[in-house]
C-alpha cells in the first residue's frame, strides 16, 4: 500500500457482536464510533441527535436498545441506517465536538496509508523505531518488542531472518549436533540452511 501509493478498496467496519462502524459526515469525513457501556451509547445518540429516531425505531421493534449490545447488535442495519441519515445532515468539526462532550469513543477514519504516514502515531510514538534492512529493500514503519522488561533497552527493530538463516546455529548451538551430522540433515533435504 505505501509503495502503490494508494489504498484498497473499502469492505465494511461492523464491530462484531456490538455497536460500532464507520460513518460519513456530509463534509465528506469518515470517522468511526463504537458502544460498548451504557455511557457510550446514550452519548452517541445524543451527540448524533436522534433521540426521536431511536424511540420509533425501538417501538417499532419492540426493543430496548439501551439493554445492552444484543439489540443493537440484531438491529443493526436499521441503526446504521438512522445513525448514516444523521451524519449525512452533519460537518465533522460540529459532529465531533459533540461527541466529545458526550464521552464518545470515536475517531476519524484513517487509511492504511494516513496511519502508515501519520508523524504522530508512528514518528512520535515510541513504539515504532527505524526502519530495518529489510530483505525486501523496502523501508516501512516496524515496531520495536511490544514486552517492558526493566534494565532492558529494546533497541531498534531488527529486519525479518532469511529463510533458514539460523538453521545451523540452533542446531549446533541448541541441540548440540555436529557439523558432520547437520550436513547429513541438509544432504537429505531434512533441514534447508539460508535461502539468502
Amino acid at each position: 500500500m505505501l509503495y502503490r501509493g494508494s489504498d484498497r478498496e473499502r469492505l465494511g467496519n461492523a464491530i462484531w457482536g456490538a455497536f460500532g462502524r464507520d460513518f460519513l459526515t456530509r463534509d465528506g469525513v469518515r470517522f468511526m464510533v463504537a458502544a460498548l457501556t451504557p455511557k457510550q451509547w446514550s452519548g452517541l445518540i445524543a451527540a448524533f441527535g436522534i433521540e426521536a429516531g431511536i424511540a420509533a425505531l425501538e417501538a417499532e421493534l419492540g426493543v430496548c436498545f439501551a439493554d445492552g449490545d444484543t439489540p443493537r447488535f440484531n438491529h443493526r442495519a436499521r441503526l446504521f441506517a438512522l445513525f448514516q441519515q444523521a451524519a449525512d445532515a452533519q460537518d465533522w468539526p460540529d459532529l465531533s465536538q459533540r461527541l466529545a462532550a458526550q464521552g464518545c469513543t470515536f475517531e476519524r477514519y484513517r487509511t492504511m496509508h494516513e496511519a502508515a504516514t501519520d508523524p504522530t502515531l508512528i514518528d512520535a510514538n515510541p513504539l515504532f523505531g527505524p526502519s530495518p534492512a529489510n530483505p525486501s529493500g523496502f523501508a516501512y514503519p516496524a515496531t520495536r518488542s511490544f514486552a517492558k522488561r526493566h534494565g532492558h533497552d529494546p533497541g531498534d527493530p531488527k529486519p525479518a531472518p532469511y529463510l533458514g538463516e539460523h538453521s545451523e546455529e540452533v542446531l549446533a548451538e541448541r541441540l548440540g549436533l555436529s557439523s558432520g551430522a547437520i550436513a547429513k540433515l541438509v544432504d537429505a533435504g531434512t533441514v534447508a540452511l539460508s535461502d539468502k
